[in-house]
């Protein structure tokens, strides 16, 4: 096996055979395996701590020291560990913004696992010897993470691949390390430091994040899908590798090899004026403000028109190829939008900001943050307002006045996701998820070209979508022209219009009269009843199991085995009353929890 020849990057400051099947192998680990992973989390809390604490010693220990300290740690932690803290700078409603944005800088680079295991998974997908596929494979990787390793190759047809392979007992480390989350999160609810159930969904989304990223037939569907998709756009300056699938399953994905210039090369030549890889860009005839319109658009597009959004539109993730042609490389983190309602909020936002209406923008807004708990509605409508003004502001202001990536919808996004978290509202992950993927196209757009007006380059393409939707009606009309109208034709025309008139007046009531999640209007005085009914029960429960156990052993011993003696014994024990204590602890951190809440 020979090497290939790669280039030496700038250090910046439709299906052929049928897919595999959809079922994902989901291997089972020890609780062994997990009791290890868990010594490895509490020597790694233990090196931060000891860490911080040195800090404070010295009087260094500011909010930025401290995220880079523990994304220093994920970083030499590896494996699901990178995972993690690339899942936390997704979630800035969890997360302080210092700390969102020093893990959102996470390496996941890792040593390379040996060369004979990526040749038995090829091989044992394909069903035949390595030689009968590949003319030549390079045996240096090109990229090794925590998940995978990716290597390039040359098929006997001569076209040049890429090959992902995934790392042998990836799966296994992270179950056992999810396993170990299940356990201190149970542990920290137990003893109330946090509010029992809090974590049901960090821990939820978590795993499911963990899991897409091992997933390779998903990401595979996922990646032939976008392509698809991109096609049929009619815009023929995105796409995606594509997918050799009688060569990819569960453990490898083989896709063609794309050449051009990351995106980040591209930005880093930009800000830093780097002659080489400007020379470079020109000669592919790649123009960085098309390019930054381009990355604008398919955002737009992404949510709005795809099935689902890159969640991770990472510079590092796209290759610019001749023309200024986008070709997205990674698919492993994606999501969608499946609610109208939200689509439409966004929409209307992006409306009302052209109209400089930040009133507006706010009542649309609010949409996303449903359901609600019982807040003043009016009050965070305020809160809003204000912040949309600052986005004003920011839309307003001219090239140079500010740093390029703040001239982006960032200013909006994060003041809604710190008023939510001001006021107690949970954020559904995928909005999360949607608004940092927005904040990333725009950044990135906007440090190719300073003076891109976002609200201008919706406007294009609200205008494109009308175009597609005129010709669209214009073919269905075609149709029926051509086809005499039946009597029921009538009768689907006239539901239509009543349906579309009902839809309209649904989204104005439930832009001004948002959703609200009933099961948290509980009052406090009902919460607190409830609370001492807990208390009394689980008390009275422990002294019943214990004077039981107390008649038992006295009944084996030969003493008397009256129950009541035994729980007058039980009640008049110091352990029983420490243990009452206990559960005044628990109970009154739960009703502390719920006092925090405002009523409706």
């Amino acid at each position: 096996m020979d090497a290939l020849p790669r280039r030496a990057f700038l250090q910046p400051a439709a299906f052929e055979t049928a897919p595999p099947p959809l079922s994902v192998m989901q291997p089972r680990v020890s609780s062994v395996r997990a009791l290890v992973r868990l010594l490895v989390w509490l020597t790694l809390l233990l090196r931060f701590s000891a860490a911080v604490a040195w800090d404070q010693i010295r009087g260094r220990n500011s909010a930025q020291q401290r995220a880079g300290r523990l994304r220093r740690t994920l970083e030499r932690a590896g494996g699901t560990f990178v995972k993690i803290g690339q899942t936390l700078a997704m979630r800035e409603d969890l997360a302080p913004w210092a700390y969102g944005v020093e893990l959102s800088l996470m390496l996941d680079r890792v040593p390379s696992f040996p060369l004979a295991h990526a040749i038995a998974a090829v091989e044992r997908r394909a069903g035949r010897a390595l030689a009968e596929i590949f003319d030549r494979f390079d045996p240096e990787p090109v990229g090794s993470t925590s998940t995978a390793c990716t290597y390039q190759a040359i098929l006997l047809g001569g076209e040049r691949v890429v090959v992902k392979v995934l790392r042998p007992g990836a799966r296994e480390q992270f179950l056992a390390d999810l396993k170990v989350c299940d356990w201190l999160a149970a542990v920290l609810e137990f003893c109330t430091v946090l509010r029992p159930g809090s974590t049901s969904p960090i821990r939820r989304e978590l795993r499911v994040t963990l899991m897409e990223e091992l997933d390779f037939v998903r990401e595979a569907r996922q990646q032939a899908l976008f392509r698809r998709m991109a096609r049929r756009s009619g815009r023929r300056f995105f796409t995606a590798p594509r997918v050799h699938f009688e060569l990819s399953g569960h453990e490898i994905i083989v896709q063609e090899f794309v050449e051009g210039v990351w995106l980040w090369e591209l930005v880093s030549a930009v800000e830093q004026n780097n002659e080489q890889v400007l020379t470079l860009a020109r000669q592919l005839d790649i123009d960085p403000a098309v390019v930054a319109r381009r990355l604008v658009w398919v955002s737009f597009w992404s949510w709005q028109e795809n099935l689902f959004f890159p969640a991770n539109p990472h510079p590092d993730k796209v290759i610019l190829g001749a023309g200024g042609t986008l070709t997205f490389t990674d698919f492993t983190a994606t999501a969608s939008m499946e609610s109208r309602t939200m689509r439409r909020a966004l929409h209307q936002n992006m409306y009302y900001a052209a109209r400089r209406d930040p009133v507006n923008m706010a009542r649309a807004t609010l949409a996303l943050l449903e359901p609600m708990p019982a807040v003043d509605v009016l009050e965070l409508t305020k809160e809003l307002e204000v912040v949309n003004w600052q986005q004003l502001y920011v839309y307003a202001s001219r090239p140079g006045v500010r740093a390029p990536a703040d001239r982006s919808s960032a200013v909006q996004w994060m003041g809604l996701i710190q008023t939510a978290r001001k006021f107690h509202i949970p954020i559904e992950s995928g909005v999360l998820q949607l608004l940092r993927a927005i904040v990333l196209f725009e950044t990135t757009a906007m440090r190719l070209d300073p003076a891109l007006d976002l609200i201008e380059s919706y406007r294009r393409f609200v205008r494109w979508k009308a175009r597609r939707a005129e010709d669209r009606l214009r073919r269905s009309l075609k149709r029926r022209v051509d086809t005499p109208l039946d009597d029921t034709a009538y009768l689907r025309l006239e539901q239509l219009a009543n349906t579309g008139l009902g839809l309209f007046f649904r989204m104005r009531h439930a832009l001004s009269m948002p959703r609200v999640a009933f099961n948290s209007l509980m009052s406090k005085g009902s919460f607190l009843f409830a609370t001492l009914v807990t208390f009394a029960t689980q008390a009275l429960a422990t002294a019943v199991v214990l004077a039981g156990g107390l008649a038992l052993a006295g009944a084996w011993l030969g003493h008397d085995p009256s129950f009541r003696r035994a729980l007058g014994a039980v009640f008049d024990a110091g352990s029983y009353r420490a243990l009452l204590l206990l559960l005044i602890f628990l109970n009154g951190r739960a009703l502390l929890f719920r006092f925090d809440d405002k009523d409706a």
